[in-house]
């Protein structure tokens, strides 16, 4: 399987568990659904450091986060931990690919 490139600055790992979520589009008059990439992005923030990448097929890309997904965050987040995953590594390059695209 292909994963597919992130599009959105600060894209930290790829997991099928995070694609597929689907939501309204964050533009007010499109009428087409944004649907989770699985790219996980981080942006450094202390409350919710990360958000997932959305495609919508009118409108493009958007780092999203809402209540509902940060369960499944957090559980992806920890299973890549548990398998080696550097995060730390990880999240210092997304953070600098996010600021480079003025996002932080």
């Amino acid at each position: 399987m292909d994963i597919p490139k992130p599009r959105y600055p600060g894209a930290v790992f790829h997991s099928e568990k995070l694609a597929g979520f689907q939501y309204h589009c964050s533009m007010s008059k499109c009428r087409f659904m944004d649907t989770s990439t699985g790219w996980l992005l981080y942006h450094g923030s202390e409350i919710h450091p990360y958000s997932l990448e959305f495609e919508c097929p009118s409108d493009g890309v958007v780092g999203r986060w809402s209540r509902e997904l940060q369960p499944i965050i957090e559980q992806v987040v920890q299973e890549k931990i548990d398998e080696g995953f550097d995060l730390e590594n990880a999240k210092q390059r997304a953070k600098i690919e996010a600021q480079r695209a003025g996002l932080g």
